[in-house]
Parts: structure tokens; sequence; C-alpha cells
């Protein structure tokens, strides 16, 4: 069985197409990126949900309508926009059944001493029947601060060695692979992007003139890894590929798989 998933922070579905500005959200730039590559199964991160700053509309589900996808949206927690609010977390994608799902809320860290931007966070988690077979994926958005990742990497641990079947972990992990807080992740679990071997791969930023993008992301021009799809020994992984898609601030992944 082949599948191709892909992992996507598509940054509230802000347009970042035009002259490097921040558009209004505009469902429909995300979602041709995605339809453009074919994936099976999706994980984005950065979703709203009937946020009155994206027009109050399951931004999701409008994803899903052009791409083929049905969709679930994961709600991590509430934004403001002026005086009111709206959802705000993790949203799945897929052209699978899914037998069973669930949201879980990552604590906020006691510790909130670092001086960055704090934020509640989520896993989902589903359980899709793919030709007759139990495929477990989790979509996560990690934090910015340290305290917050670990908070978020204790739920993933339990969850991946409690799992009863194949596993795919997907997401923004705010986090370059030698991080101390994403260690255990590849004792746990294969980086679909190591069948690259020694290329460097790059996520994020998409481009280098985003406004409020700080310095030390650019890695010298480079750019960064922070965005990840992990699998369980069960998968073969074929390729991985980042298209240069500068529709979001992230470059969209995808990776090739067989099991």
């Amino acid at each position: 069985m082949k599948l191709r998933v892909m992992t996507y922070n598509i940054a509230g579905g802000r347009d970042y197409n035009q002259d490097e500005t921040i558009k209004k959200p505009t469902p429909s730039v995300g979602a041709e990126v995605i339809k453009k590559y074919s994936p099976d199964i999706v994980g984005l991160n950065e979703v709203d949900y009937m946020h009155p700053r994206s027009g109050s509309v399951d931004i999701a589900a409008e994803i899903g309508k052009i791409t083929g996808h049905s969709s679930r949206f994961a709600k991590a927690t509430e934004l403001p926009w002026g005086k009111l609010y709206g959802d705000y977390g993790n949203a799945f994608l897929t052209k699978y059944p899914i037998k069973e799902d669930e949201v879980i809320i990552v604590p906020d860290p006691i510790d909130k001493s670092e001086p960055t931007y704090y934020e509640t966070r989520c896993v989902y988690r589903a359980v899709l029947d793919i030709e007759g077979k139990d495929i477990e994926v989790l979509v996560t958005h990690f934090g910015l601060a340290k305290t917050e990742r670990a908070e978020t990497m204790k739920i993933l641990t339990k969850l991946i060695k409690e799992r009863k079947h194949p596993l795919i972990l997907m997401g923004d992990f705010n986090e370059r692979p030698f991080g101390k807080t994403l260690a255990p992740l590849f004792t746990l679990l294969h980086d679909t992007a190591a069948v690259r071997e020694e290329e460097e791969v790059r996520t994020f930023p998409s481009r280098f003139n985003i406004p409020n993008v700080d310095a030390p992301s650019n890695n010298d021009g480079k750019g960064i890894k922070i965005d990840y799809i992990f699998v369980s020994e069960e998968f073969t992984v074929h390729s991985f590929v980042v298209p240069e898609e500068k529709a979001s601030d992230h470059l969209p992944c995808y990776a090739d798989l067989s099991i």
C-alpha cells in the first residue's frame, strides 16, 4: 500500500505570495498548493475556525472542498481579534475514513520565564481505515518555549509507546533536528527526511524578507528544518520532498511511504 503524507503550517491561511505583505486569510491559496501534490492525508498547523479575522469560516473545511479531502479541526485555544475571539489550532485532511479521533490539550507549562510567546497547544490523534488496515496519525504544533515543547513531548512519548497500529506523526515542531527536546523522537520513530541522507533540508522560512521572522531562524540565509514527518518502523520511506511553495511562511513537506 502506497501513501503520500503532507505536513503544512499554513500561517492561518494568510497569503504570503504578494509583495511579502501578509494578507487576510485566503484558504484557496494553501489549498491549491496542497492539491498540486495530491497527498492522501495532510496535517495542518495554525488553522482558524470560525474566527472573525478569517471571515468566520471553517478554514480546514474550505480547503478540503478544494482538495477533495474530508476535514477535522482540532481546537487548541481561542485567539482575540479586537474585542472578538475565534478558535485556533491544528487540522487534519484525509481521503480515508476516520475510525476514531480525539483532541488532546497540552497542559500549559508552570514555568513561563522564557522571553517568548506562549500559547496553549494540542495533539490531534486519529485512527484511519486505509484499505482495511488501521493507521494511527498524530498532528501537533510545538510551542516556542522549551517548557511548552517539553509538555507536548510527554504526551507524544506516551502515545507512541502505547500505540497499537503503525503510526505517523507530523507537524511544526519549532525545533531543529539536534534540539534536546526532540531527541527522544529520533529513537522512537524514523524521520522521513533521513531518506535524503546528507542533504540539508530547509522548511522555514519560505523566504527571507518576511516581516517579524527573527534573524536566527534564517541560519545565515540557509533556513532551518522545523517541520517533520515521523513514522514507525512498519513503514518504508521512498522520498521526502519540500516544494518551494511560498504561500505560507513555512514550506510544505511531503513523504511517499509504503507499508
